[in-house]
């Protein structure tokens, strides 16, 4: 299907149910961006809070708005049902959060490098910033300096130095943010193939096999129907930096509030977003069915049970035959 053709379809989808969509949308996003501000005062609570609120959270408004297809309303009792079915087979692990936040962390430090450079060249144009850096170098490499020493040199470049230090550890915290949002998201299209999958204990490898084998059309739908959600946390992390520093005047909490910035402004998308990964997933999703087929069948001959697939029900029926005993007869 062409790409406008696919949009046209996201649209209608989007219309049919376009008020509980932005009620929930901006339910979602709100609530997200204030607890990520909440972790303003321990980085412990980030450990905390996505495993038990955030992912679950945010998975429980994926499935409340799958389900505004079948009934346009909304229910504090049915979002906070689905949050409880997060920790359950077959929608444990949706995200591959370790996972995604391993990828997050090379992506980091690759990117954080490259910042840093960046940064590093931007402030290299001040004398008083190479002079204090190199001060602090010559200190540190015979261990001699303490921390008012410290200080002083800062104080004397006009805090340059410190500032450095804050934009550079705001900035690389914000591409760790960003590169697990972007592989979170990118796992979120296996909830809606767990939710259609029969065969519950391999319905984590039965989605991922899935998604894997439709990865070109998946791509392409993706980020041709999503680009405006990159351009939205773009904006709200440079206007989240540009905040921090002229009114709080503060570089070292540039990532915190461009972070939270963003994920509010996330909800002006979310109610096509959402839309859109529906009208993708049902696009995909007679391939999806005939691979999840062919790879059940794959894995219990594997372990020689024979599998019969019949054309008026496609799950999975397994014969519970043995390969070496189909021509034997029972004694």
């Amino acid at each position: 299907m062409k790409i406008s053709e696919l949009r046209a379809k996201s649209f209608e989808k989007y219309k049919k149910h376009r008020i509980n969509s932005w009620i929930l949308s901006l339910i979602c996003g709100l609530f997200i961006a204030a607890i990520a501000l909440i972790c303003i005062v321990s980085q412990a609570l980030v450990i905390i809070f996505i495993p038990i609120v955030i992912l679950p959270f945010f998975f429980a408004c994926v499935l409340s708005h799958a389900a505004l297809s079948q009934q346009d309303e909304l229910s504090w009792r049915n979002l906070f049902g689905f949050y409880r079915l997060f920790f359950r087979p077959p929608f444990y692990s949706s995200f591959s959060a370790i996972k995604s936040a391993l990828k997050a962390l090379l992506a980091e430090f690759i990117l954080g490098f490259i910042a840093a450079g960046i940064i590093y060249a931007v402030y290299s144009r001040s004398e008083t910033f190479i002079v204090t850096i190199n001060q602090v170098f010559e200190a540190f490499s015979d261990m001699s300096i303490t921390n008012e020493q410290l200080q002083a040199l800062l104080e004397a470049n006009n805090n340059e130095f410190g500032n450095f230090l804050d934009l550079t550890n705001s900035v690389s915290f914000l591409l760790f943010a960003f590169s697990f949002i972007f592989f979170i998201l990118r796992e979120e299209i296996t909830i809606y193939v767990r939710a259609t999958v029969k065969n519950i204990p391999l319905a984590n490898q039965i989605a991922r096999a899935s998604i894997k084998a439709n990865a070109k059309n998946f791509n392409k739908y993706y980020f041709a129907l999503n680009w405006p959600l990159l351009v939205i946390f773009i904006a709200g992390m440079v206007g989240g930096c540009f905040l921090s520093i002229y009114a709080f005047n503060s570089y070292a909490l540039c990532g915190a509030i461009g972070l939270s910035l963003s994920l509010a402004l996330s909800s002006l998308f979310l109610p096509f977003y959402f839309s859109n990964q529906e009208t993708i997933f049902e696009q995909l999703a007679i391939d999806i069915n005939s691979i999840s087929e062919e790879y059940v069948k794959g894995v219990f001959e594997k372990y020689g049970v024979k599998v019969e697939i019949t054309e008026h029900n496609t799950n999975e029926e397994v014969k519970g035959v043995k390969k070496d005993s189909d021509d034997t007869e029972p004694s």
